[in-house]
């Protein structure tokens, strides 16, 4: 089985970012039909004007022009349309939880990946004196920032985590919502690896700056603990508060 390194994590994300780019050009596609709309009634009015032996008069191109005016609007009327509905059914509250949980499964899956990769690479070559302190270092200091970027991106579930996380299985089967289990173990990955980059401190001696990485590392790993506790805070009290519900309706 293939081990797939920094690289291949990359090429993933780059895969990525050329389908989002796919999916909003296929979304403003009202956009680019009204323009081709706009198009076509140029040619249209410039070939009926020449079949006009004299100036066309004044009602033909108040026509065009208010032909035009409404094809332009047509797009945007649709997309009022479109959030009107979408805020009456409330489904605006739905979106951002598909948000979240596409940001769990391309952003914070992958940064943790990226740190896992770079992590092991440095412990490959710790022993390694044919590769340079520099190189360890950079490898070391990838690690970091991957992790800090999942904590990052970890924290938007906080306000949601009861709509992101679940541990019933027809929540994450029809509404694909989060396990805990994935959760729990990404988790478990950033802390472990936070505790093997304080171990470690000494392999960035003779960095510039490195007080302000070791900083960073910390003060990552202290927010990573509490979006921990909040989350499990929050579990905690909708479970709570639906045991309350089921024992009022016994």
């Amino acid at each position: 089985m293939k081990k797939f390194t920094a690289v291949d994590w990359q090429s993933f994300s780059l895969k990525k970012d050329i389908e989002n780019i796919v999916k909003k050009i296929s979304e403003s596609k009202h956009f680019q039909i009204a323009l081709v709309f706009e198009v076509l009634l140029v040619i249209l009015a410039v070939s009926l004007s020449i079949s006009f032996e004299e100036m066309p008069p004044n009602w033909f191109w108040i026509s065009i022009a208010i032909l035009s005016v409404i094809i332009i609007f047509i797009p945007f009327l649709i997309q009022l349309i479109k959030y009107i509905k979408d805020k009456k059914g409330g489904i605006n509250s739905s979106i951002n939880v598909k948000r979240l949980i596409d940001s769990f499964d391309n952003e914070i899956c992958y940064y943790a990946l990226m740190a896992e990769s770079y992590y092991e690479t440095f412990i490959n070559l710790l022993g390694d004196r044919n590769t340079s302190i520099y190189a360890k270092q950079f490898y070391l200091i990838e690690t970091g920032y991957y992790l800090n970027k999942t904590v990052m991106c970890l924290q938007p579930l906080v306000s949601s985590s009861t709509d992101v996380l679940s541990s019933k299985i027809d929540d994450i089967i029809s509404k694909r919502m989060i396990s805990y289990a994935r959760y729990n173990n990404i988790c478990d990955l950033l802390l472990s690896t936070y505790e093997y980059l304080k171990e470690h401190i000494e392999d960035l001696n003779g960095l510039e700056d490195c007080e302000l990485l070791i900083e960073t590392n910390k003060k990552m790993n202290e927010k990573l603990i509490s979006i921990i506790g909040e989350i499990k805070r929050n579990r905690n009290s909708a479970e709570k508060k639906l045991s309350n519900t089921s024992n009022t309706h016994i």
